[in-house]
C-alpha cells in the first residue's frame, strides 16, 4: 500500500509539472550524431592539370592546389619553416622545382611517364607529414615528340 502511494504521489507531481508544458515542444535528449569530424589540417598537394592520362607536345603546363602549406622561394627563404617551402614536379628524366602553383615543364623524352609532385623543406629535403610520410601525388601522362607549344 505505501508503494501504490508514493506511485500515485510521483505521478500527480510529474501531472503537476508538467501542466504548462508545450506538447509541442522537443523535449528528448540530444543523441549523438557520430559527427566528430575535425578538420584536416594536413598539408597536401594535388595535380589539376593536365589531367591524368592525356597527351602532351614537348612541354606541359602543370597547375597543382595546395592545402594548409604555403609556396616560398627556397632562394631568399632558405630555413625550414613548418608547413612551408616549395614543390618539386619529377619525372622519368628530371625534376624542376616550383614555387608558383603553376609551373611549365619542358620534357627530353617521349612516351609514357609517371609525374610525380611533392611538397619540399626550403633545403630540398622532403617535407613530412605528422607520420613521416613524403606528400605528394602522381599522374600518368604520355608525352610526345615535338616542339613545346606553350
Amino acid at each position: 500500500m505505501t508503494f501504490r502511494r508514493l506511485t500515485l504521489s510521483a505521478l500527480s507531481l510529474h501531472a503537476a509539472a508538467c501542466s504548462s508544458c508545450d506538447p509541442t515542444e522537443d523535449t528528448s535528449l540530444p543523441h549523438d550524431t557520430g559527427d566528430t569530424a575535425v578538420a584536416d589540417t594536413t598539408p597536401a598537394i594535388r595535380i589539376v592539370a593536365p589531367v591524368a592520362e592525356s597527351s602532351v607536345t614537348g612541354c606541359a603546363t602543370f597547375v597543382v592546389e595546395i592545402d594548409n602549406f604555403t609556396l616560398v622561394d627556397f632562394e631568399t627563404n632558405t630555413q625550414n619553416v613548418e608547413r612551408e617551402g616549395h614543390y618539386h614536379l619529377t619525372w622519368d628524366d628530371g625534376y624542376e622545382p616550383c614555387i608558383e602553383l603553376s609551373c611549365v615543364v619542358t620534357f627530353q623524352t617521349e612516351g609514357f611517364q609517371s609525374i610525380t609532385a611533392q611538397l619540399m623543406n626550403n633545403d630540398h629535403t622532403p617535407y613530412l607529414d605528422q607520420d613521416e610520410h613524403t606528400i605528394q601525388y602522381a599522374i600518368p601522362l604520355q608525352v610526345n615528340a615535338g616542339a613545346c607549344s606553350e
